[in-house]
């Protein structure tokens, strides 16, 4: 479905949906982008600059009555010239779902879900709630490490601790794609740069995550994590993987003048490979309508099978497969409407040119880009 049916059939809704009505909530997010890098293409933007870098997602809550509620979005998502966008559709379902609260503290869902995991999976699309445009390439990644969502089952409960504690977790189960791509040149035409896209599956896949909620209610803590059977792909295939076991660790500390956020996971992928992720944020509100936010983020791995060529190069079992160190401006002009000013200074094997020499990844490589971005709510 491309943009231009989707806004049709946007327009030609039933009358009743675009109504108010207290049974049915229409939230929207949108965030566009300018973004350039400076010298290799990275997460999809050129060094030329692209404005084809946006997040538009409209999300629907019906209720049918006190309990029982369907939930949906839809999204259109562009990342520039990301080798990930040859799966993208133009309109895409985010997540569908059925919710059924048994308690005041509790649920039940069903559908393709939300994945809980960490402080920013669950608001991917919110631009005003992130401090840059995007969330932390480590650990969330785009399409990889973690999943936006899960196709299956999930149940939270809320248990409040005492006057001023609680403890709040969801465990789920089901399944989800994991999204990879490689830049090869073929030893059959060295001067061809093919572009190979793959989606393995993350399936019987379980999981949770918890929040303790201390009495100040700007700070809480979480731990969760996730076990499933991979099958299908590129990597996988390679490095002999059948399983992927995942651990994640937050703190989360947002006040009014001051920001402090931090994650560590720790993922296994099959009997060898080993990959752990952290980021750290902290920022400073000196004005209402202004904010300075810093970034720190890594992402190294051990055991990596060295094959061929690549072997050549990644001659360590034990590298740093990606880090960053960036910047952000926000001006909250209002609570929904943020505009973000950004640089990052990256080094790793994520960027998207082409390897110089046959074969993939060849080389680590420095690069930093910037995005203006605009977001907005409603």
């Amino acid at each position: 479905m491309n943009t231009l049916r989707f806004l049709v059939l946007l327009l030609v809704l039933p009358p009743a949906m675009l109504r108010p009505q207290p049974v049915l909530q229409i939230h929207g997010y949108l965030s566009q982008a300018y973004a350039q890098s400076s010298d290799y293409p990275i997460f999809g933007i050129p060094v030329s600059g692209t404005t084809d870098y946006r997040n538009l997602a409209l999300q629907f809550r019906a209720n049918a009555n006190d309990k029982t509620s369907l939930i949906f979005q839809f999204s259109h998502k562009r990342l520039g010239k990301s080798p990930i966008m040859l799966l993208e559709e133009d309109v895409e379902l985010d997540w569908g779902f059925f919710e059924y609260r048994f308690s005041e503290n509790g649920y039940l869902r069903a559908g393709l879900l939300q994945l809980p995991f960490g402080i920013y999976n669950e608001i991917r699309d919110v631009g005003v709630l992130l401090p840059f445009y995007q969330v932390p390439n480590t650990p969330y990644g785009e399409g990889n490490y973690t999943s936006e969502t899960v196709n299956g089952l999930s149940a939270g409960y809320t248990a409040h601790l005492g006057e001023n504690w609680a403890l709040s977790g969801d465990v789920y189960g089901g399944e989800w794609t994991w999204t990879e791509w490689f830049m090869v040149r073929l030893p059959i035409s060295p001067n061809t740069v093919s572009v190979l896209v793959a989606e393995p599956g993350i399936k019987k896949a379980l999981g949770g995550q918890v929040w303790l909620e201390t009495p100040i209610s700007e700070v809480r803590f979480g731990a969760g994590g996730f076990y499933g059977e991979v099958s299908g792909g590129i990597s996988f295939g390679i490095i002999g993987a059948s399983t992927i076991r995942s651990a994640n660790f937050s703190v989360d500390c947002d006040f009014e003048k001051y920001l402090l956020r931090s994650e560590a996971t720790f993922f296994s992928i099959g009997s060898g490979l080993r990959a752990n992720s952290q980021y750290l944020q902290v920022g400073y509100r000196p004005l209402d309508w202004l904010r300075f936010v810093s970034q720190l983020g890594r992402n190294r791995a051990r055991n990596i099978p060295l094959i061929g060529d690549i072997g050549r190069t990644l001659d360590s079992p034990d590298l740093t497969f990606f880090e960053e160190v960036a910047v952000s401006l926000n001006l909250l002009l209002r609570a929904d409407f943020v505009v973000k000013l950004e640089n990052h200074w990256t080094s790793g094997f994520l960027t998207e040119a082409a390897p110089a020499n046959l074969g993939v990844y060849l080389e680590t490589r420095k690069t930093n880009y910037a995005i203006i971005s605009v977001s907005t709510s409603f």
